[in-house]
């Protein structure tokens, strides 16, 4: 069994203090106060909600939902489509301008 004393470092605890105080002031309180982390959760959830609906929701000529591939969108609010997959539309770079698709055209 080893014994170690150490003298008592005034400053040290002083120093100590006053970090664990300025900690407590900034984000316990405000956490208890105004609950922001938790309120990060529930957000960060919703997001998350959120991208599982637009898995499964259609785009494009060929009724497929978003892959992760490029879209280009429809400049016309009332496009029934929306948003095509740059393959469904033969289209390999983003045109200049404004883009409507061949049934908003006519």
């Amino acid at each position: 069994m080893v014994i170690v004393r150490s003298a008592l470092d005034v400053a040290f605890c002083k120093t100590l203090i006053s970090r664990w105080e300025l900690f407590i002031k900034t984000f316990i309180i405000k956490e208890l106060i105004i609950r922001e982390l938790e309120n990060q959760k529930e957000e960060t959830s919703a997001l998350n909600n959120q991208d599982k609906v637009n898995d499964f929701v259609t785009w494009c000529i060929c009724s497929e939902p978003e892959y992760g591939g490029r879209m280009i969108k429809c400049d016309n609010s009332d496009c029934p489509y929306g948003w095509f997959h740059y393959k469904c539309v033969n289209v390999r770079r983003k045109p200049r301008g404004q883009q409507f698709c061949l049934n908003c055209k006519t």
